[in-house]
Order: C-alpha cells, then structure tokens, then sequence
C-alpha cells in the first residue's frame, strides 16, 4: 500500500470508529490499536534514527520502572504506560510516514479532509440548531448540555453541546480549532468562519482559547507590524468596555463557573493533582492517579480525595481529561519536561511552529484524540513542505 492511501485509510478508520462508537459503544474503541498497528513499523524504523526519541522513551519507561515498586500494580502500571507512551508514539509514527510524501500527494489528501471538515462541521451546526429550536435531536447528537446556560437564558436546558459525528463535542471542539488554524494559514477565510461557528456551538472554552491563540500567532507572524498597530489601538478600548460592563461579566462567569464545576471530575482532579505533586514533585508511578485503572491507587489516600469522584473516575475512558496532570502526577515533572522536548526541539518562528506549540498547550488542558494526532501531523508536514518548496522558488 503507497505511503498516502495508507494515511488515507488511517484517517478514514479512525473516522469510521467515532461513528461506530456512537451507536455500539467501546467495542470499536480497538480501532486506535488497529492503527497503532499500522504505523508502529514506521515509528520504530524512525525512532532508532532519533537519538531524542530513543531518549525519551528511555526515561519513561525508566521512571515507569522505577516507580513500579510504590503501587506494585502490574496491569495498571502497563495500561497507564500504554496510555502515556501512546499519543508520542501516535504523532511521531504519522508524522514521520507523511513526511516521506511529496507535496503533491498532500495537496490530494487535504482535499479529503477539507471535504470532511466541512460536511461535519456543517452537521454539527444543524445538530445544535435543530435542538436550539425545535428540541429536535439529530443522530449522533451527544448528550451533554451547557453547564450554567440558566445564566444566559431561561432555560437550563435550552443550550445542547454539538458533537457532530464524533460521539463527543470537546473531540469536535478541538478538531475545528486545529482546522480553524490551519485554514488561517492557507487564507480560507469562509472555512474559517466555518470551524469558528463549530468551535461555538460545543461551547468549548480550551477550544476557543486555542483556535484564537493559533490565529492570533499566525496573524502576527504574518504581519507583525500590522498587528502590534492594531493591538495598540484595540486593547485600550476593549479593556475599557470590559470595564463598563465588568458587573455583568463576572455575574455570569460566576453562574458558569458553579454550573461547570458542581459536576467537574477534570477540575477536580486537577487541583488535586496540584495537591500530589506539592507532596512530590517526582511523580508517584504509572497506574496511580487520573486515569479510570487507578482508583484503587494508593495515591488517593494522601490527598483525601473524594469518594463519588473517584467512583464516577472508574467509568471515564478519558480520566479526568487532563493527560498533563496525569503524566506529571504519575511519572514526575520531569517526565513532562522530557515528554515534550521532541516538540520543543521543533519550536520555530515560522507557521509550523505555531501547530507545535499548540501540541503543548492542547494536552495540558485536555486529553488527546488520535484523530486530532494525525490531523495535527498532517498540518505540520504540509506547511513544512510548502515552506520548504517556496524557499526553494526564491
């Protein structure tokens, strides 16, 4: 199989896995194995090239080792080490399969995606206003509603979360972010506007802050004058508006902030993964905290934490939806620093380097979505091509 159908067909599973997982539940969450699969001979014929990779991987399972004989629990230290060592081995795999393809086959499969992108987007739209409007729910439509939308309208009610095709509004709240961005660069302004209303319509705050933190990046990079003038001029004015309606603002912030937090496990666990690396910064070991395998953790016990979150803990897939704080509570701070080093190393001033940035930032406050990995990689490798091919026309 030539190297961009096989990409096609990964895209395309995993793709097929959200819209299955909707209807038949966890029984096609195997399809992230399945590409695992498919792209693990890639990784490993790369990573043995990667001095930084090998190293990274080293001190993982090293720290995973180590720590071992803390909780002395073997198939949730092996799970969680699965967890933590996936989404690295996700990303570099992709990313090192798609930069063996000319910019003319990536040219052919962003086609795919943008087609993709815009038909889901558009469906998730009509999800939210079909049951904006008319309480109609559309297949596929998730379950989950606004916290706090009692402060903005009269019913509580009233503001269901879009998802779209993809079983959960974050994972369709992300994926327009990152696509938002990346048509930013490629100046598809109608797109744009496109992913700005879908990130809307899942009332996705991390999302937002992301999507406007990646066009405002590009922005700059692209006319840094320009915007330094526009921000000198704009800033002034909105911080007094902000001002003026400061009461208003922070009576419903704090309606939003009570609404999302009353229920909020990732808030939870995040504070009190704040609390576990006070005690010690060093990490307590795979299987430990955050994750649905580590409930019976002994870890829980210094920080006294909450019996109900802890039990509704044992049934989310995702944990407390913050792979950060579980990687720097289960393997140290350290760990952190060294998981994403690959992505520091590529840190430039330059478009690509504003979608690595953004692969820091996305996983601190959320967990990562393998589709959002391979759309991620696929930006990355297309804008480094391009840059590339214009360098090499001047």
């Amino acid at each position: 199989m030539v190297p961009n159908r096989l990409v096609i067909f990964v895209f395309f599973l995993l793709l097929f896995q959200y819209c299955l997982s909707y209807y038949f539940g966890d029984i096609f969450l195997s399809a992230d194995e399945l590409v695992i699969f498919l792209v693990l001979p890639t990784f490993l014929n790369h990573v043995s090239k990667n001095k930084v990779l090998v190293l990274v991987l080293s001190y993982l399972i090293f720290k995973v080792i180590l720590f071992f004989f803390w909780e002395q629990r073997l198939q949730a230290t092996l799970i969680d080490l699965y967890f933590l060592l996936k989404p690295l081995v996700f990303f570099w795999s992709v990313y090192f399969l798609i930069s063996n393809l000319r910019l003319v086959h990536l040219e052919n499969i962003e086609k795919y995606f943008r087609y993709i992108f815009i038909a889901t987007t558009i469906y998730g739209i009509c999800q939210f206003t079909a049951y904006y409007l008319f309480r109609i729910t559309l297949p596929m439509q998730g379950a989950k509603f606004f916290q706090g939308a009692e402060s903005l309208l009269e019913d509580s009610f009233s503001l269901t979360r879009a998802s779209s095709i993809y079983g959960h509004a974050l994972w369709f709240a992300y994926i327009c972010a990152f696509a938002g961005i990346f048509y930013m660069y490629r100046r598809k302004k109608i797109i744009v506007l496109l992913a700005t209303i879908g990130v809307l319509v899942t009332f996705s705050r991390w999302a937002l802050f992301i999507l406007g933190l990646g066009c405002f990046a590009i922005l700059v990079y692209r006319n840094k004058r320009q915007a330094i003038l526009a921000m000198m001029i704009l800033v002034p004015f909105m911080l007094l508006y902000l001002f003026v309606i400061s009461d208003k603002i922070f009576s419903v912030y704090n309606n939003l902030w009570q609404g999302y937090n009353e229920n909020s496990t990732k808030i939870y666990g995040m504070s009190k993964a704040l609390e576990l690396l006070s005690i010690n910064p060093l990490g307590f070991g795979a299987g430990s905290f955050g994750t649905y395998v580590s409930v019976n953790s002994e870890t829980y016990k210094l920080i006294n934490f909450s019996p109900t979150v802890l039990t509704r803990l044992a049934g989310l897939k995702s944990g407390i939806e913050s792979f950060t704080s579980i990687l720097a509570v289960q393997l140290g701070l350290d760990a952190v620093i060294i998981f994403f080093y690959p992505y520091f190393k590529k840190l430039k001033w330059s478009y690509s380097g504003v979608y690595f940035f953004l692969l820091i930032i996305f996983p601190i406050v959320s967990i990562y979505t393998p589709l959002l990995l391979i759309l991620s990689a696929f930006f990355i490798v297309y804008i480094e091509k391009r840059e590339l091919a214009e360098l090499n026309a001047v």
